[in-house]
């Protein structure tokens, strides 16, 4: 279930609580005042009373209602923690085709090849060329197990959303991105520059639940232009693991 949808039936819940203990001391309070044998003075008295008890559990719907949101949309943020999202667009157009691949280099850079022996697989992929990022339909990622040396199996193959492009700040690393693809990037950069800058990264972690043995794995980005191609091209760069 999504936030929007917890957080409005939270408000929808709290607007009736409040509106019927707002009826339930409406009822209280007239009933007294019919009563012909309490005074004006003690009526007032009690209203004021009843007023105020109807404000404070308001007003305390209220504050639980802004709490349990804000606690939702916190979990809901590290629950994503600056990974890119597996994507389901589109995916008709590259699954169960064979692909060429491409050379990336010129529009990527990307942290080293991912520890095959942690607890995941994390993949950084940064674009040098912000020009092609709209053309990109999706990242990828391709990972073959190798039998022996002549024949290798495919054990996984999945796509991912591509992040949209948004100002670097180089006095902070950005979620999911490791310190050491930070501290490459400031090198980078020219001497006494401070100002954000334009920036695509992506950030890919995959479950490692891969058996012991060696793997290559190929990570990268397919176009939109490809998408009626017989054999898209798969833009990526590769390297060999062992998993010990």
């Amino acid at each position: 279930m999504s936030t929007e949808i917890i957080a409005a039936i939270i408000s929808a819940a709290a607007i009736i609580i409040a509106a019927l203990i707002g009826v339930l001391n409406t009822r209280g309070v007239n009933t007294m005042l019919r009563d012909k044998n309490t005074s004006l003075s003690l009526s007032k008295e009690l209203l004021s009373k009843k007023l105020k008890r109807v404000i404070y559990v308001i007003f305390f719907i209220i504050i639980t209602v802004v709490v349990s949101i804000s606690l939702l949309l916190k979990r809901e943020l590290n629950i994503d923690n600056g990974v890119n999202k597996i994507s389901t667009k589109n995916l008709q157009y590259f699954t169960n085709k064979e692909f060429k691949l491409g050379n990336s280099s010129p529009y990527c850079y990307y942290s080293e090849c991912p520890d095959i022996n942690s607890e995941n697989l994390r993949i950084n992929i940064g674009f040098r060329q912000l020009s092609i990022v709209t053309d990109v339909a999706c990242l990828r990622v391709v990972v073959y197990r190798m039998e022996d040396e002549n024949r290798k199996s495919c054990v996984l193959d999945e796509f991912f959303e591509i992040r949209p492009i948004k100002n670097f700040n180089p006095k902070k690393r950005p979620a999911g991105m490791d310190k050491e693809m930070f501290t490459e990037m400031l090198a980078k950069m020219p001497k006494g520059r401070f100002k954000p800058m334009p920036q695509c990264e992506n950030y890919i972690e995959i479950t490692n639940d891969f058996e012991k043995g060696q793997y290559e794995i190929l990570y990268g980005f397919m176009l939109k232009s490809d998408f009626i191609k017989t054999n898209p091209t798969f833009f990526c760069t590769s390297c060999i693991v062992t998993k010990q």
